[in-house]
């Protein structure tokens, strides 16, 4: 039985996150639960912030990767 409905349950996120992007990730799952379709605007906003970290050299291309396949929201 799948948790979320568009976040992908199979990715784990498993290497650290600076506090901005640990509360677009929080507001992720509620809204996901509540199938509230502002999901979407978080998540690119999610990856927009991801790109960002990237740019500066704080995250791995294959981080920012999973960051989006995990809540990019075309999981269901």
């Amino acid at each position: 039985m799948k948790k979320h409905h568009w976040i992908n349950d199979d990715i784990v996120i498993d290497f650290p996150l600076p506090q901005s992007m640990l509360y677009l990730i929080e507001e992720l799952e509620k809204l996901d639960a509540e199938e509230d379709y502002a999901y979407f605007n978080y998540a690119e906003a999610l990856d927009t912030g991801a790109k960002e970290l990237y740019r500066r050299g704080t995250l791995t291309r294959k981080q920012w990767d999973q960051l989006c396949l995990k809540y990019d929201g075309v999981y269901e």
